[in-house]
């Protein structure tokens, strides 16, 4: 399930994602946007128990940013070109995961 996340946001999302971070004031309380909202934290939860521990859970929560984050070349710049980015964010993730 995370690598598949992660070759989506690599890819085919990408600028979904940088399009919804840009325009993120004006995505608040739209339907879009409460939609895609809901659908990333449906993907979240399915990397976690729902009925396990909360810190579980919350790395799980944690691996989902690290690949987000990992598709923002402003918030991380000195790591290199996105190709090195997007292999450490998913590096972090899998370590967060066990």
């Amino acid at each position: 399930m995370l690598l598949r996340l992660a070759a989506l946001l690599t890819h085919q999302w990408r600028p979904l994602l940088r399009f919804a971070q840009v325009n993120q004031g004006a995505m608040d309380g739209v339907p879009a946007g409460t939609q895609m909202q809901a659908r990333m934290l449906g993907m979240m939860s399915l990397l976690a128990d729902p009925d396990g521990p909360p810190t579980e859970q919350f790395q799980a929560w944690l691996a989902v940013i690290s690949l987000l984050i990992g598709t923002m070349p402003f918030i991380v710049p000195s790591l290199g070109d996105q190709e090195r980015t997007d292999d450490i964010s998913l590096a972090v993730a899998k370590k967060l995961l066990g």
